[in-house]
């Protein structure tokens, strides 16, 4: 279950299926329910129908916490909190409640931190050093977070937990003696609550590279919130990422949820603005 209308759901949609199919021939996927066309009382009704005609249901897949939640609400109902396996994305104080209740057997933890605090070097270093990813795809290996491990990951009431010993395996900036220039590096997420522990990464990266005068900022596009809800469309983010081009940014971080973002992304690299995705899904290669 997952708003399928945005292109990283879809992603990992594709990814779990394409999965299943290739490594696990002996389960069946009983339905996919795409919540962001069903809306809130389509979807909880859909669950409802699809897990009471389902007696032998082994697990769910949420891919976002907005189809969580009502997945939770109709097992509660039909009393099959931890007989059914969730499996979610998104850790917070709510989740790692559920995580400790058993009403979540796992979390798929995209690191939050590294995701904000990497681009941000890369870029960087990219500017100021010249210096190339390895592969196309940089890749962050998502951790599963379970009762046993999650005091590892988050602490209610505290937040996420990043030890020290991780720092050492983020990227290092290079320096440049006498070759620096100041820079403006845009941070541009996707306006959801996750976001904000990305935010503590990018920051994390602003305060080390403030001594090579290197100004990061972390910009959401103001209609992205609105009366109407949250929007992720390219509509909104791609002028965005034009205006911020004007404005004089010299790289740009950006989350990708709308595929249409893509030729706006191509048209800013072309004049010469390196740009770097992150919390991006390539669970599916043939998506």
């Amino acid at each position: 279950v997952g708003d399928f209308n945005q292109a990283n759901l879809t992603l990992r949609k594709n990814g779990f299926l394409s999965k299943i199919s290739e490594a696990f021939k002996d389960v069946n996927i009983k339905s996919v329910v795409n919540s962001g066309a069903l809306g809130p009382e389509g979807t909880l009704q859909t669950l409802q129908m699809q897990i009471n005609t389902t007696p032998d249901l082994a697990g769910c897949y949420a891919t976002d916490l907005e189809s969580l939640l009502p997945l939770l609400e109709v097992l509660e109902k039909a009393g099959r909190r931890g007989r059914v396996k969730v499996i979610s994305h998104d850790l917070n104080d709510e989740n790692a409640r559920r995580i400790q209740q058993g009403s979540i057997s796992a979390n798929i933890s995209q690191n939050p931190f590294a995701q904000g605090y990497d681009p941000v070097m890369h870029l960087y270093n990219h500017l100021n050093g010249s210096w190339m990813p390895p592969t196309e795809r940089i890749l962050l290996e998502p951790e599963i977070v379970s009762q046993e491990n999650l005091k590892n990951f988050w602490t209610i009431g505290r937040g996420a937990v990043y030890p020290q010993a991780a720092m050492a395996q983020r990227p290092q900036a290079l320096s440049r003696s006498g070759t620096e220039r100041a820079a403006k590096i845009a941070m541009v997420p996707l306006p959801f609550p996750f976001s904000d522990q990305i935010r503590e990464g990018a920051l994390a990266a602003a305060g080390t590279l403030r001594e090579h005068h290197v100004q990061v900022d972390w910009l959401i596009p103001p209609s992205a919130k609105s009366e109407a809800g949250l929007s992720v469309s390219a509509a909104i983010y791609g002028p965005f990422l034009e205006e911020l081009v004007r404005q004089g940014y010299q790289a740009i971080g950006v989350a990708v949820a709308d595929s249409d973002l893509i030729p706006y992304i191509n048209r800013i690299v072309a004049r010469g603005i390196p740009v770097v995705t992150f919390n991006a899904e390539p669970g599916s290669l043939r998506a």
